[in-house]
This record gives structure tokens, C-alpha cells and sequence, in this order.
């Protein structure tokens, strides 16, 4: 979508674990929309979703902190999130973090998934059918369960 539209997508890799070989039976052009900033720290990444937030010319920033170790992402203090959330009101982004565990508290919406799949599972063809999920949503002060899968 972001080729046939002609804009373009960050995706901040915490770990430097994207690999893009994996889309060679896409051919090159499905990455030439695609800005991948390379991080070894979540808090390195955590700067870098900041300042393509400011920057603004993004209409989606994906953070993924899957494989960072709980250790660094508690470094991480609330108060960033915090300001991460304002500076995606001001600006025509959304903003995609993609973590093991609920962190980011400020979130809108949260979409968890309660799936715990082996190997053998993931071979199989049907486990998208068998997805199970949550969907909060944030409304003021509250949290709210809105849909579940």
C-alpha cells in the first residue's frame, strides 16, 4: 500500500533483527518505500522513534521491541512514552509499538495476543483462524474491553 500510494513507512528495528532477505520473492520495490533505522538498544530506538515522530513525515513509525530483554526496556521511563503519545497527536502519524509485554501505558489502543504457538503449530496453515486477541481501548482515565477474537 505504501508503494501503490507512494509514501513511505519507518520501522525501527530494536534489535537489529529485520531481515529483509525475506522479501526477495516480493522484489525490490516492495522495500523502496520503507526507511529501516537500525538499533542494537531499546533506548536507542526509543530516540529514534522521537525523532522521526518530530520530523513528521511518516504516516506510520513502527517501534519493534519484541527481542529487546525486559532489563532494557525498564530503563525505559513512562514520561517518554508520554511525550512519544503528544508528539503523534500534533503530527498525521500513527504510531505502532511491538513489545512482548504491555509497557506502553499511554496507548489509545492496545491489541494483545494470547496465542502460545510451537513450531509445529506455525506449520500448519490454519493458525491465523485460530488467533486469539484483545482489544483495549483507552478512554480518559479508563480502560475499556472493546473486542475479543
Amino acid at each position: 500500500a505504501a508503494q501503490r500510494d507512494r509514501f513511505f513507512l519507518a520501522l525501527i528495528d530494536g534489535r537489529d533483527s529485520f531481515d529483509p532477505s525475506a522479501f526477495d520473492g516480493f522484489g525490490d520495490s516492495c522495500l523502496r518505500h520503507l526507511l529501516w533505522v537500525r538499533c542494537r538498544q531499546a533506548l536507542e530506538a526509543v530516540k529514534a522513534a522521537d525523532f522521526l515522530l518530530r520530523d513528521g513525515n511518516f504516516p506510520l513509525v513502527i517501534l519493534d521491541l519484541v527481542l529487546n530483554g525486559m532489563g532494557e526496556l525498564r530503563k525505559i521511563p513512562q514520561t517518554t512514552w508520554y511525550r512519544l503519545q503528544r508528539l503523534v497527536e500534533t503530527a498525521p502519524s500513527a504510531f505502532l509499538v511491538l513489545a512482548r509485554h504491555s509497557m506502553v501505558s499511554s496507548a489509545q489502543i492496545k491489541l494483545v495476543l494470547e496465542n502460545r504457538w510451537t513450531l509445529s503449530d506455525l506449520e500448519q496453515d490454519r493458525h491465523i483462524s485460530r488467533l486469539k486477541f484483545r482489544l483495549h481501548r483507552v478512554q480518559g482515565d479508563r480502560q475499556k474491553l472493546e473486542i475479543a477474537g
